[in-house]
């Protein structure tokens, strides 16, 4: 994707993110650490599927202006059929920190399970999309390293909580069914958003 594209398509992704943060800011008491946090987990989303590739209206128009197919499956169903390399660390890397945000933003991803799940859910999305791409391959091995940096993300969290202990209990938020539907939705929105977006560029 062109740099400047991106750029754009993060500061309209911002600004968007901004005017929900303003509704919900007059919804539910929301301290400044949840939006702080909240940025920084936006711009690694949107980093984070720029850096794997998912498809985009663009790149479809282009295939069918070419004739060629949209869906493209390349798939590696075998793990590590060519050993541990050097992109194994770094989708390790890539997802550590998914599961050191969420728990830090919303409380139900203090939970393993919620978070194990969530990551797994984010990964398999990612892999699924790229089917639907040229120059990518859906990788069990990304779905591996990806779940493993998200629970090694996970981890380190549980270790920094019991220092910054004051400063995540204000930025967590929990979310009961008596809040309204944007607020319980919020987690979710910090994906779809951007994801609506890139596809749309």
């Amino acid at each position: 994707m062109d740099f400047k594209i991106s750029l754009i398509m993060t500061v309209l992704i911002l600004i968007l993110i901004t005017a929900l943060n303003i509704v919900l800011k007059k919804n539910n008491k929301r301290g400044w650490q949840h939006y702080f946090v909240g940025y920084f987990f936006l711009i690694y989303i949107v980093a984070c599927l720029i850096l794997v590739g998912i498809p985009s209206v663009y790149e479809w128009k282009v295939h069918l202006i070419e004739h060629e197919r949209i869906f493209n499956p390349h798939l590696n169903l075998i793990p590590l059929k060519d050993g541990l390399d050097i992109s194994n660390i770094l989708n390790i890397i890539l997802f550590m920190p998914f599961g050191f945000l969420n728990p830090i933003m919303w409380t139900k991803y203090q939970k393993f399970k919620n978070i194990f799940l969530y990551g797994l859910f984010f990964t398999f999305f990612i892999e699924f999309s790229q089917l639907f791409t040229t120059a990518r391959t859906t990788d069990i091995d990304d779905i591996i390293m990806n779940t493993i940096g998200n629970v090694l993300g996970f981890i380190i969290f549980n270790i920094m909580k019991k220092i910054f202990h004051k400063f995540i209990d204000k930025s967590a938020v929990e979310s009961s069914s008596k809040d309204m539907l944007l607020s319980r939705l919020e987690p979710y929105l910090y994906l779809v958003i951007p994801v609506i977006f890139l596809f749309l560029q």
